[in-house]
């Protein structure tokens, strides 16, 4: 055999082994590829049981969190009526109270206190001053500026 047959031979395997292999990878051979099902399934009925368990499980959690939820609702409204209640007790006693004080007879106090004088020391001003290049504090006499 010639070196020419042997190249021909060999290039006419590789072009079919290629074309073979791009055929099963668009699905045409086999069922392999990408966008191809070969068959569908369906579950199982212990992994449906399991499913159904699960969202029956999941609607009992949303059920009690909505009534916790309606539970709290009612307990803040049940405390901020409480709060009105006392604030509107507290606005009568305030009220009644007034009343009483306005109702009270006025009894003019003696006037038996007597003015005392008192005096005070005066103390001069004085005024310091910070000198920052020293770091010490100097009193000096206050002006008004």
């Amino acid at each position: 055999m010639t070196v020419k047959t042997i190249a021909a031979i060999a290039s006419a395997a590789l072009l079919s082994t290629i074309s073979f292999a791009g055929a099963a990878q668009a699905g045409g051979c086999g069922g392999g590829g990408y966008g191809h099902r070969a068959s569908y399934s369906s579950h199982t009925p212990s992994y449906a049981a399991q499913l159904k368990a699960k969202k029956a499980a999941q609607a009992r959690a949303i059920a009690v969190a909505k009534k916790k939820k309606q539970m709290q609702i009612a307990a803040a409204q049940k405390a901020k009526a409480a709060q009105k209640a006392r604030l509107a007790a507290a606005k009568a006693e305030k009220v009644e109270m007034q009343k009483v004080v306005a109702a009270a007879p006025v009894v003019d106090a003696p006037e038996t206190a007597s003015e005392e004088t008192l005096t005070v020391a005066a103390v001069a001003p004085t005024c310091s001053k910070f000198i920052a290049a020293t770091g010490t504090t100097v009193e000096v006499p206050c002006s008004a500026e």
